[in-house]
């Protein structure tokens, strides 16, 4: 788990100290900031840097005001959940982490540089698996207003910057030219990027760079770190997610890509496309649970407590007799069902019958119905589904857009496992 460095400082009247830059250096890794408006800063780091051989060191207006060395960490950094895939790639968008002005990496808002740190070893892990088959791009963009240069110092935290335009509201200098501001910002994401993948040892990619003035909206002011596949890669990636919870991951649409396939190993899972889920599901063979078939949805519901969900199937009400027509009719064409049906009415009998297998078909049915309907506990009637793969259409999606797979999770407690690939017509 990495580890976090994190602090605030104050001054000797209690204030807090502002644009104070935090380096962190342990062997070949090297990682700063600069602290926001409250004092606060975070760093953090591979939890295999050395102890001692780390120091953090704070500077302001060319002087060190403070080295520690051996510093221990304040606590373990989890990092969000990724906006960019290792496989198929992804969009991270950092609009809002920069005030208007401002370029340089350690002037980002700290939880937005660090989800970005974090979010590079994504991209370092898609650049080699998609070797020759990615794209990487910066788009930077810039308010249509007036924009002036707000960096104090230069990348080194401690030069004066020749072009500082000084506090808001002082325009000391002339106004940046147009574009210049988006400039800056793409130039110096591109040159952290490539620092990163140098400081681990891998080979820097080619980066391309979309300077925009306005972005979508006049004021829009942001830079967005887009790693996207140039032909379809139609690799099978598989996911395993914790808990029953609903899911959502970001993807991006590659050149040539028609359709994703999804393979569900946990039952129920349903699956859509930004936000528009599909009616039919997938199952697997070793699917987890009580009274289940392979051939049928979960059919009864024993002691008060369904297996299913109200997402699960469309349900339907019956009658007793219209249910027990559909029963016998299951019973008589699928000894599994017959099967099913005994080891319900097993476990609801107070005596055993070791020959009720061996019953008249209409028997069993309407013992079934009596230890359900009578007892108050009905029969939840599911419809037959078949084992395939869900295939959801990716034509309505533009070429290098994103959309989002989401993902409803059934109610089983275990872990959920599928498994998609974005492909053609392969």
């Amino acid at each position: 788990m990495p580890n976090r460095f994190s602090g605030k400082l104050l001054g000797d009247s209690g204030k807090a100290l502002e644009g104070v830059k935090v380096a962190l250096k342990s062997g070949t890794f090297s990682q700063d900031t600069i602290t926001d408006k409250e004092g606060v800063f975070n760093i953090n780091a591979p939890d295999s840097i050395n102890p001692k051989d780390t120091t953090i060191t704070f500077t302001k207006d060319k002087f060190t005001l403070y080295k520690i060395k051996n510093p221990q960490p304040t606590g373990a950094y989890t990092p969000s959940r990724p906006q960019i895939d290792p496989f198929y790639g992804g969009l991270l968008n950092l609009k809002g982490g920069f005030e208007g002005g401002k370029y340089l990496i350690p002037s980002l808002n700290p939880k937005i540089q660090e989800q970005l740190y974090w979010e590079l070893f994504n991209v370092n892990e898609f650049v080699n698996e998609n070797s020759g088959l990615y794209q990487i791009t910066i788009v930077a963009s810039e308010s249509t207003i007036p924009n002036f240069d707000r960096e104090e110092f230069l990348e080194d935290g401690v030069t004066p910057n020749p072009n500082w335009a000084g506090p808001k509201g002082t325009e000391k200098t002339p106004q940046l030219p147009q574009k210049s501001l988006s400039e800056k910002r793409y130039n110096s994401l591109k040159k952290y990027i490539e620092n990163f993948f140098k400081e681990n040892g891998s080979p820097i990619p080619k980066i391309e760079s979309r300077i925009l003035v306005g972005g979508d909206k006049e004021s829009d002011q942001y830079v967005r770190l887009e790693a996207q596949l140039t032909q379809v890669n139609c690799a099978t990636r598989q996911i395993k997610e914790d808990g029953p919870m609903q899911g959502e991951r970001t993807l991006i649409k590659p050149p040539g890509a028609t359709k994703i396939t999804l393979n569900a190993f946990t039952f129920p899972d349903r699956f859509g496309i930004n936000g528009k889920y599909l009616n039919y599901y997938t199952q697997a063979p070793n699917t987890p649970g009580n009274i289940t078939s392979w051939e049928f949805i979960v059919y009864l519901s024993l002691f008060g407590t369904s297996l299913l969900n109200d997402d699960t199937i469309v349900r339907k009400t019956f009658n007793t007799e219209e249910l027990k027509k559909i029963l016998l009719v299951d019973v008589e064409s699928n000894k599994n069902i017959k099967n099913q049906l005994v080891e319900f009415i097993n476990l609801r009998q107070t005596i055993k019958d070791p020959n009720l297998s061996n019953r008249d078909d209409s028997l069993i049915v309407d013992l079934a119905l009596q230890y359900s309907v009578g007892a108050g506990n009905p029969i939840a009637y599911g419809f037959p589904i078949k084992r395939e793969d869900t295939v959801i259409s990716l034509t309505n999606i533009g070429v290098n857009e994103s959309f989002i797979l989401n993902q409803r999770k059934g109610v089983l407690k275990e872990p959920s496992v599928y498994s998609f690939k974005i492909c053609d017509n392969r």
